[in-house]
Parts: C-alpha cells; structure tokens; sequence
C-alpha cells in the first residue's frame, strides 16, 4: 500500500518561507516622512456651491456674504463678516464674528474653536462646510480631485456642473444689487460634419481651440464652460446688452478667425452665439430663465444663417430686433 506524503513538512517549510518573505518586504518598506498638517481645506457640504473647496494655509479666512469676501457665501441666513478661520500655533481655529445666526461646529453653537480633521462646520440656513487638516500630499491630492469634479477634461474648461452652481451665485449677487449679468451660448456650426468629414480627433482638437480662443477673448473674471458637445456657456457680470454683443461679437470673430491644423491642410470653424442678459427692466427672474433666454436666442442665430450672434428677443431693444420679429 502506497505511503501518503508528509503534508505536515510540506506546510512548515512554506511558511517559514512566507515569514522569511514578509519580514524581506517590511524591511524594504519606504519610510514616508511624516508632514506637518500646514493647510486647512474647506469643504463646501451643502449650500450654494455643493462640492466647492477653499485651502488656505497659515493667516486667516473670512467667511461671510459680504461682496468683497474672496470666498463669499450666497446664503440668506448668513452675516456679511460672519465667522473667522486663523492659524496660531501650527493649529487652526474658527471664531464667530457676532453673527446673526451663530456658528456651529459639529452641531455646538461656538464662540472661538479649535478645529480637528473631519469637524463640520455650519452656518447661516443650508451651508455646512467639512474642515480637513491636511499635509502637502493630501492637500495636492485634493486638489486634483477637485479639478477632476469641476473641469471638462477634454478642453480643460470648466463643466457644466460647475457652471450651474456659479450661476445661481452670480445671478442672487446681481439681482441683489441690480447689476447686470449676461449669459452667452456658443454654439460650434455645422459640427457634425466636422467629425464626419475629418474625424472625431480633429473635431476634439477644434473643441480644446475654441475653448482657449473663448478663454483668451474674454475678461479673466468672466466664467467660460462646456455645456455639452460642441456648445460652450459665458457668464460674465457688470456688462449691460450693448457690452455683452460687444463681447459677443469679439468671440465670434476670434472663433473664426482660429485655424485647427491638420496634416494636409487647416480646418476652420465659425459659431453662432445666443446672448442673454439680466437687467432692471428685463423679466427674467431665475437663473433658469435667463439661460433658456440665451439658448433661445442662439436657435434664432441658427436660423438667421449662422456664423452671427443674436440678443434673445424678450430683452432686446428695437435697434436689435428683426423685422419679423
């Protein structure tokens, strides 16, 4: 009768290999350095800018409604100077600046608190910030994700997403204070030709150039983004209709005048661009209305034959209408 092996030898022996193995890797484990927790991130929770993050490092951060503030927050139940966030110490802190409604952390009214990583704090009705203490690794990490959640990865523009959320901001500050804002659709003519007659990378290649010739046109607070497709969204503040067919009218001649090079010869592409604009007189009254207006408004630049820019009719005064209109 055959003997059975001697599993038991077998089985001792690997894992006196195995033990020998692990303690080889742990020895060739990297030794990161530890880094000190420098920057503080604010993460926007909810409120009117979902997702949105603010860093900031040694120094302080107002945070507030007030129209100065370089992170302002466009929420109705908070103050204009309503909380302070400070560095001492190589620790952070925030501070209430006797606002109207008070500053919670983790759900505690405070006076002056210091923060831990993962401390939510709330103000006003509906913004509720996540802190996050964070070395130069994480904080890099971070902002690439960041990046990743608010740009078009194609154009390296904005998205659509962001933009919404931008829009709600700009048009609660300009109807705030009266002032105008203007939004422009941009639409690429003929695009799908494009990528039926040169393909789909050099119908790309001409989205990334208008984006950039879009970009360099207009003013840098002015917000450009990809809608979707071959169509592009401009916000821009403090412009009225006569400036904003200005800025219409300068893009659209950047845009064709821009030549996509290809291996044999160039490609060129013209838009036609709907404009929008919110003023004291005009009816719009949600941010949903004035970008319907504006996409409106570049259908009816279509159809007057492309390649033009046209005000949306139910703001346009006289000198700009059509006859048939």
């Amino acid at each position: 009768m055959p003997r059975k092996p001697d599993r038991s030898s077998e089985e001792g022996s690997w894992r006196e290999r195995r033990r020998h193995s692990d303690t080889h890797r742990m020895d060739r484990r990297p030794d990161f350095e530890a880094l000190p927790r420098d920057r503080c991130t604010l993460t926007m929770l909810t409120g009117p800018r979902p997702g949105a993050i603010h860093t900031m490092g040694p120094g302080e951060l107002i945070l507030g409604r007030d129209d100065e503030l370089p992170w302002r927050l466009e929420d109705r139940g908070v103050s204009g100077f309503h909380a302070r966030l400070f560095s001492k110490g190589g620790k952070f802190f925030v501070e209430d600046l006797e606002s109207t409604n008070g500053t919670y952390v983790n759900g505690q009214t405070i006076l002056v608190q210091e923060l831990s990583d993962g401390d939510r704090i709330q103000l006003g009705e509906h913004t509720l910030l996540r802190a996050s203490l964070q070395d130069a690794t994480e904080h890099e990490a971070a902002r690439k994700m960041y990046q990743a959640a608010v740009m078009d990865p194609l154009t390296g523009i904005y998205n659509r997403g962001h933009m919404e959320a931008v829009l709600l901001q700009e048009f609660a500050f300009a109807a705030r204070h009266k002032s105008p804002l203007t939004v422009m659709f941009v639409d690429l003519d003929h695009f799908t030709k494009v990528n039926n007659m040169y393909g789909h990378q050099a119908g790309d290649a001409a989205l990334r150039m208008v984006a950039q010739a879009i970009h360099h046109a207009v003013r840098t607070e002015d917000l450009v983004a990809r809608y979707g497709g071959e169509e592009f969204v401009l916000v821009a503040r403090g412009i009225d209709l006569n400036g904003s067919m200005v800025m219409a009218e300068r893009v659209r001649s950047t845009i064709e005048h821009c030549r996509v090079p290809l291996e044999r010869e160039s490609l060129q592409v013209t838009a036609s661009i709907g404009v929008a604009c919110f003023e004291a007189a005009t009816p719009y009254q949600s941010q949903q209305e004035l970008i319907a207006a504006a996409d409106r408004a570049v259908y009816r630049a279509k159809k007057e034959g492309r390649n033009c820019i046209y005000a949306a009719e139910d703001m346009a005064p006289e000198s700009w209408r059509t006859d048939d209109a």
